[in-house]
């Protein structure tokens, strides 16, 4: 009879093992030292009460997975460990991007110094092979402007002055 009236049926889903705390009336989850020292301080959470004639169950904080009520510290740290972890991870992701950015530019960077020294090597070889071109244009030149010079020294005076061009020009 007295069993119709608790207002269990939300909580009969999840077993939790309860120690009772002082006369019967307060408990705390578990059944280890941890359950033990919080009955001795005090921090029962769950607390029956037996107003007058009738039973009424009084369950404070809010009711986790395992059936035991979290406490609003409790409750608090996990939120707060929650909270931090998703911080770490956000900044473990932005470090991770950062660095692969930093790869992917000296990447970027490292080819186009790549690609421009392979474009200067191939002009500094262009311009050896025109100077060497110039060179030997330049000796040929020098080679016919002295066999020319050693004709005009072999050839008699009057056709050298013949030859020669005027000076009034």
């Amino acid at each position: 009879m007295a069993n119709s009236a608790l207002p269990l049926e939300p909580y009969r889903s999840g077993d939790a093992v309860l120690t009772a705390c002082g006369q019967y009336n307060s408990f705390c989850c578990g059944q280890d030292k941890t359950a033990r020292s919080c009955c001795d301080s005090g921090n029962a959470s769950l607390a029956v009460q037996v107003p007058g004639a009738g039973l009424g169950i009084t369950i404070g904080g809010d009711m986790s997975d395992s059936g035991c009520p979290i406490t609003t510290d409790s409750y608090t740290s996990l939120k707060a460990g929650r909270n931090a972890l998703i911080a770490v991870t956000v900044v473990f992701v932005v470090a991770l991007l950062t660095v692969a950015a930093l790869a992917l530019r000296w990447r970027r960077s490292w080819r186009q110094r790549k690609t421009e020294y392979r474009d200067l090597e191939q002009d500094n070889t262009r311009l050896r092979n025109e100077h060497a071109e110039k060179e030997q244009q330049n000796q040929d030149l020098q080679q016919q402007v002295r066999a020319q010079e050693e004709k005009l020294i072999n050839m008699p005076a009057m056709v050298r002055t013949a030859l020669a061009p005027p000076n009034n020009i």
